[in-house]
């Protein structure tokens, strides 16, 4: 809202105060003094004061007004909005979504004309996944600056196999208000939730954002905290990106009918499709080969059901190849007693994408579903993806996103137990013999210009 807007609120606000007053001003001083100090641009102190009041009353609607406008002026936007749940009560955050868009449409219409081009997209996210680097360097190839805000860690800290060049400008921001100012050099803002906060944050830089749901972090946990900013963001957001159908259909299940909204699966990029293939194992010794190429670390490893899912096919005499990202000493001492599991030393992308292809199948192997926390349950695995491009069809935990993808597509299948899938190995050669399954798998290159005009209808329906 703009500033005159705000402080006609506050003065009526200051209004109905001294009128429930009466003649004892001490009842609403703190009110009083808060409403004083914001409009002179005392926000630190206005927020003192109104948050003592706000602790003595806080049914009080004109101080949770207030508050909010006063921590957003600071830029404590977390807490400006947590604080709305007093007055939007859990329902569909009507006064957080009537706060965050008046505000953004006011800025907007300062910013004056519409693009002539969409060509500049800054991506905000706590710290880059494999999905932004890949749709990063997509949009890069088809002539888009992509700029990055992340907060916590860059992408070497996390992809050792990418650097910064996807990137044409990197930012490590400090607090939320960085967005606003960094975003002013670009078209629009492709903000990846991991928060969801990101994209709350991001709403108030007044330019067009899209939210990119890489899971929904709602379905992880009990912490109504991420379902109320999941909301917030997805209903919020003048574009949005989901990773898989399914997570899209639960989205609306979740926060009705939204807008603008586009699903891309986690696909690889172009160059990390095989090369050449190679003579299978299984050719050799007529044995079963599995391949699971992915982090195999301390988190994965105290999880039961995950690494049972490996020795359980090595004692059922199923060969089992594991890849990590990283050597660990711990997990490669754990495998060596199973003579039918193959712990590797990592490999680069050129060598993996060519390696996969002398296994029969790829494995996402069970995790305990006691533990949602740390494991994608609306999403579909990158790692899927690479297995598919390397001709081998995937064996996948009975999750409802991986059961609609093999409906509508017979690449692969679901196992409930290490028994279900070794009774279902036979579906799994059977799936092998009828087809390629590495055909007509898309890459995010071929997702770019999808993006693109998901990028383009938002812009020009902003302004």
């Amino acid at each position: 809202m703009t500033d005159n807007d705000t402080k006609e609120a506050l003065l009526t606000g200051l209004k109905e105060a001294l009128d429930t007053s009466g003649n004892d001003l001490s009842k609403n001083k703190n009110i009083i003094l808060g409403l004083v100090n914001f409009l002179a641009g005392n926000y630190e102190k206005s927020t003192r004061l109104l948050s003592t009041a706000y602790e003595l009353d806080s049914s009080e609607n004109i101080t949770l007004f207030l508050l909010v406008e006063s921590l957003f002026k600071q830029g404590d936007l977390e807490t400006a909005l947590l604080i709305t749940r007093q007055i939007d009560n859990d329902s569909e955050f009507t006064f957080a979504n009537a706060f965050m868009k008046k505000y953004v449409q006011n800025i907007a219409n300062n910013k004056g004309n519409k693009p002539k081009e969409m060509k500049k997209v800054l991506f905000v996210q706590d710290a880059p996944t494999a999905r932004s680097v890949k749709i990063a360097a997509a949009l890069k190839k088809a002539g888009n600056r992509v700029g990055l805000c992340y907060t916590k860690s860059d992408i070497k800290e996390n992809y050792a196999l990418f650097d910064d060049s996807i990137f044409d400008v990197i930012y490590n921001i400090k607090s939320y208000r960085e967005i606003w100012k960094y975003a002013e050099n670009y078209d629009l803002i492709h903000s990846f939730n991991f928060p969801d906060i990101l994209t709350v944050a991001s709403l108030a830089s007044g330019m067009p954002v899209i939210h990119d749901t890489i899971e929904l972090m709602s379905q992880r946990d009990g912490n109504s905290n991420h379902k109320y900013f999941e909301g917030i963001a997805i209903k919020g957001a003048h574009g949005r990106v989901f990773s898989s159908e399914y997570q899209l259909t639960k989205a609306k299940e979740l926060y009705g009918e939204f807008g603008n909204s586009l699903v891309v699966n986690n696909y690889i990029l172009k160059d990390q499709q095989p090369s050449k293939f190679l003579p299978k194992l299984s050719r050799k010794d007529n044995k079963t080969h599995f391949v699971f190429s992915g982090p195999l670390d301390t988190l994965n490893m105290k999880n039961k059901d995950f690494y049972l899912s490996f020795i359980n096919l090595a004692r059922h005499g199923i060969f089992v190849h594991i890849i990590p990202e990283k050597y660990i000493q711990e997990s490669a001492n754990f495998f060596a007693p199973y003579k039918n599991i193959f712990y590797n030393q990592p490999l680069s992308p050129d060598e993996l994408k060519n390696k996969l292809t002398q296994y029969d199948f790829g494995l996402i192997p069970k995790f305990d579903v006691v533990d949602k926390s740390s494991f994608p349950l609306t999403s579909l695995s990158e790692k899927m993806f690479e297995y598919l491009s390397a001709g081998l069809p995937v064996a996948a935990p009975s999750l409802p996103v991986y059961k609609e993808f093999f409906q509508q597509d017979n690449l692969g299948l679901c196992y409930d137990s290490t028994q279900d899938l070794i009774k279902k190995i036979s579906v799994l050669k059977e799936i092998n013999r009828k087809r390629d399954v590495s055909e007509g798998i898309k890459t995010m290159e071929e997702e770019a210009e999808n993006i693109c005009n998901l990028y383009k209808k938002v812009v020009y329906a902003f302004y």
